[in-house]
């Protein structure tokens, strides 16, 4: 629907199927036809391309308004609609957003929060993803004591051109603690047991459904940071560790360990 191109055909029947569909654009015109050519043995679907892309987009878009009570009017621009009724769209919570990228690791989100960063930086000059790296570096310059050794490329985590130390983000983990905005990463944590990239680790132990944490995977070096509950209070820890696929598994092994170890002190306590 939508596609307003003739298509031709060549077929003839065949001990197999064998398909060529050809895109035909007539000298010296706009005119544009497809010729399909080849044999056929049995009944078959056909994917044809689409040569103006734009319209059968619009004619898509407006069959599904139209289903959904919303007429649209032609505007004097070509190409331009306007509408009888208005209608606003807004992002899901940045809560919800967090939790996909967090438990599940969806690294694309990581990269789309830091660019939207950067659009609330007043210099324009370089590319989103830059300037915002350049705005989390001034917010942890203000929040963090050790902020010097923290370096974001992305916001992914993927870059090998990140560097942090072990102590720098433990420091930000307490002070991200205290702060009013806290339960939202809170709730977007991945929970030990339960779900995200640490459902099917320290299930039986103190940590299941208890820890919360973020898993960071790249090769040679697995990740894993995070917070147990004590009282009114979260006490971070953070796990650094180079690793080869090898050790991967005996790695986990012992940052379940640690992990659980801690939970179980913090609980008894």
């Amino acid at each position: 629907e939508g596609v307003q191109t003739s298509v031709r055909l060549e077929i003839t029947k065949g001990s197999k199927t064998a398909l060529e569909v050809v895109p035909q654009l007539k000298e010296k015109t706009s005119d544009y036809s497809i010729l399909i050519k080849g044999t056929l043995a049995r009944r078959t679907n056909i994917d044809i391309p689409i040569h103006d892309t734009a319209s059968w987009s619009r004619a898509l878009f407006t069959k599904a308004l139209a289903e959904k009570g919303i007429v649209l009017k032609e505007n004097s621009l070509p190409g331009l609609v306007t509408t009888d009724k208005s209608e606003d769209f807004y992002s899901a919570p940045l809560s919800e957003i967090l939790a996909l990228f967090l438990k599940e690791s969806r690294n694309f989100l990581g990269e789309t929060l830091i660019q939207l960063l950067g659009t609330t930086s007043p210099a324009s000059d370089k590319p989103l993803a830059q300037l915002g790296s350049e705005v989390l570096r001034d917010y942890l310059a203000a929040n963090v004591s050790s902020a010097d050794e923290l370096f974001f490329e992305d916001g992914s985590g993927l870059s090998y051109e990140n560097h942090v130390t072990a102590r720098a983000v433990l420091e930000a983990l307490k002070v991200i603690a205290q702060k009013s905005y806290f339960p939202v990463l809170w709730n977007s944590f991945t929970i030990a047991g339960v779900d995200g990239t640490l459902k099917d680790r320290m299930k039986g132990t103190a940590a299941e459904n208890f820890l919360r944490g973020k898993t960071g995977t790249l090769t040679g070096v697995s990740n894993l940071i995070g917070y147990v509950p004590y009282g009114n209070e979260f006490i971070p820890f953070v796990m650094y560790s180079e690793t080869t696929g090898a050790t991967l598994s005996r790695l986990h092994t012992i940052q379940n360990t640690a992990s659980a170890a801690l939970a179980d002190y913090l609980k008894s306590r």
